[in-house]
């Protein structure tokens, strides 16, 4: 390949392509590279001819393709994810290049839709170690997960059966309010047996299913069976707790706490 009419300037092959990094990271490197911390890979001179080898790679891809079921049913709509386990930190020296190694790594992660006939397909991906998870959507806790190993040119086949269950419940209070009148959420821990002080973080680090209080019910229809924490985060009102235990479709009654910040304009009552 023959570059003519370069202009005297420091470049760098574009990442995204090569690396399959976002296009707008080149933006954001080209300061990096002005300042001398971003190594180019090539300097070109006014009336100079500069020769530069680039190594180009075949793409090591394969595929994963599979069927769902869902309590003996399609589970059209589910999503199978796949995200790339972390394969440790770059051996650069840190750095701009560093950088640049990680932003290449940056949302590796790739999924499908589980369609009518409960099959799914996901092409393309690069050869690797991967955690696959099954969710009933993007907002959803994964109802299971597994780690998978993608081969060059191979496709890995998988069929999957999962059983899950679901909470219906509905919001009591004890002050005399009227209960439809409760707005906020509940979220279900899985892993935790104690309401943890930051929530947020805790629904990070934890596998969680939450819904929305509306009309003072809430439901979350998909979720594995098992022993989980139920955290309620009413509008207004302090956060309360309890333990639900899930075996198949559960109806649960939670009472939610005391009023804590004046309502319209008023004082608590």
């Amino acid at each position: 390949m023959v570059l003519n009419g370069a202009m005297r300037s420091r470049y760098m092959a574009n990442p995204a392509m090569v690396a399959g990094m976002p296009p707008t990271s080149m933006g954001m490197m080209q300061p990096m590279m002005m300042s001398g911390e971003l190594t180019p890979d090539v300097s070109v001179r006014a009336g100079a001819e500069v020769r530069w080898d680039m190594e180009l790679v075949r793409p090591q891809v394969g595929a994963v393709v599979g069927t769902v079921m869902r309590n003996g049913e399609y589970a059209a709509g589910f999503r199978v994810e796949l995200r790339q386990q972390d394969q440790g930190q770059s051996q650069g020296g840190g750095g701009a290049n560093d950088w640049m190694s990680r932003m290449a790594r940056f949302g590796r992660s790739q999924s499908a839709t589980v369609k009518q006939d409960g099959t799914f397909e996901i092409k393309d991906v690069t050869a690797g170690s991967y955690v696959l998870r099954i969710s009933e959507g993007r907002r959803g806790g994964p109802l299971y997960e597994e780690a998978v190993q993608v081969v060059a040119d191979a496709t890995v086949q998988r069929s999957f059966a999962i059983t899950t269950g679901s909470v219906r419940g509905t919001v009591t209070t004890d002050d005399g309010a009227d209960a439809k009148s409760v707005r906020g959420r509940v979220t279900l821990f899985a892993d935790l047996v104690e309401p943890p002080e930051d929530l947020r973080q805790a629904q990070r680090d934890n596998r969680s299913f939450d819904a929305r209080i509306s009309d003072g019910a809430f439901e979350i229809p998909s979720l594995p069976a098992g022993t989980y924490l139920l955290v309620a985060q009413p509008r207004d009102r302090a956060q309360t707790s309890q333990t639900v235990v899930v075996t198949g479709n559960e109806e649960v009654t939670v009472l939610v706490g005391k009023v804590t910040q004046p309502q319209n304009g008023g004082p608590p009552k």
